[in-house]
């Protein structure tokens, strides 16, 4: 069995020994909070401040990001990014930017950057309090505000995470599957009350929400929902998908994401989770650079190439359907001239395909 499954088949048995809360029931109002959401300020990021961030092109107007970055954070180190959207404006909330909660109650603040996203009104330039204003332009939004994160601030692009409730749980397949460019950003899922395709919610799209799910692959969502999580699991075992899903139906009736400010094992459990696929996801990218040291040692011992300069900074491998890895790198000779190489290599490190000036 590999690392990851031992690590979900581990997790997925804990869940199964706490599912005697549902019969037992929650009372999770009754517990208080150990955790406050930081206010949203304006400023420059800084650790443990939650700030608020207008791109260039939005100077002036309403429309901005939330950006937090962990009371342990420091410049030059990686951590995994939360990207979160939040629910519609309705009685559990006002739809803002500020009302996401998630990512603050999985991490309590340390050890990973958190995102608070907007739905773009291109027309009033400002947040959507219902639905996605423009799909496209929250899309195209959301790409940069990942590439800002992942550039300038230490979010590592192999963990980046998209979250969401209620809506934003929604947006986690309908945003964040909605091409193949934004797709391939994420390695796992988090969607807490409603799914998109079980119900249908009055808008109309070019593609299905099925059609969204092909781009999904093996990666991990973690689905919750208050009281049942059935119709959910049965809507994707309908859509014949056969992806990584941790099912988990909350011990309570509320229509809320406020329970993850309370020290609760339905919190508990969401850290695991959280835990499991941050650890499985370090293993595989440590192996990948693992995998590329043994290439770079091979071309420079036959190229005699002084000086290697890597695409992006480290590996550049996109894993296959075949579950090899292809690698593009470049490098310069002594003469200062750019060569390029591209590899392929198979889950036992063995080289496939080969593309360069020099035969490994």
């Amino acid at each position: 069995m590999s690392i990851v499954g031992a690590v979900f088949r581990t997790f997925i048995m804990c869940l199964l020994c706490g599912s005697g809360l549902l019969a037992q029931g929650l009372h999770w109002q009754a517990v208080k909070p150990d955790l406050v959401v930081p206010e949203v300020i304006e400023g420059r990021v800084a650790a443990g401040k939650r700030v608020r961030h207008r791109f260039k092109e939005f100077q002036g107007t309403r429309l901005y990001h939330a950006i937090y970055l962990p009371t342990d954070w420091h410049a030059g180190k990686s951590y995994p990014v939360i990207i979160e959207y939040a629910g519609n404006r309705h009685r559990h909330g006002d739809g803002s930017v500020e009302s996401c909660k998630l990512g603050y109650g999985i991490t309590g603040g340390k050890g990973a950057i958190w995102v608070s996203m907007p739905f773009v009104d291109l027309d009033k330039k400002a947040n959507s309090p219902t639905w996605w204003g423009s799909a496209d332009a929250t899309v195209d939004y959301c790409k940069q505000a990942v590439r800002q994160v992942c550039t300038q601030m230490g979010g590592d692009p192999s963990r980046v995470f998209i979250a969401g409730f209620s809506r934003g749980s929604i947006a986690a397949n309908y945003i964040g599957l909605h091409d193949d460019e934004i797709a391939k950003l994420w390695c796992g899922f988090i969607c807490h009350s409603h799914y998109e395709g079980v119900r249908k919610w009055g808008w109309k799209d070019k593609e299905s929400a099925a059609d969204r799910l092909k781009r999904l692959g093996k990666r991990p969502q973690y689905v919750s929902q208050e009281k049942s999580v059935n119709a959910t699991r049965e809507y994707l075992r309908k859509a014949d998908v056969d992806g990584a899903f941790t099912f988990v139906s909350l011990p309570f009736a509320e229509h809320t994401d406020r329970w993850v400010l309370r020290d609760i094992p339905p919190r508990e459990q969401l850290r695991d989770w959280f835990l499991a696929v941050n650890t499985s996801v370090s293993w595989q990218r440590d192996r990948r650079i693992e995998d590329f040291e043994v290439l770079r040692n091979r071309i420079q011992k036959g190229a005699g190439i002084r000086e290697l300069e890597v695409f992006l900074g480290e590996p550049h491998a996109v894993t296959q359907d075949n579950g090899a890895e292809y690698y593009e790198y470049h490098a310069k000779d002594q003469a200062g001239r750019s060569i390029a190489w591209s590899a392929t290599i198979d889950s036992n490190g063995r080289l496939l395909e080969w593309s360069g000036p020099t035969d490994p």
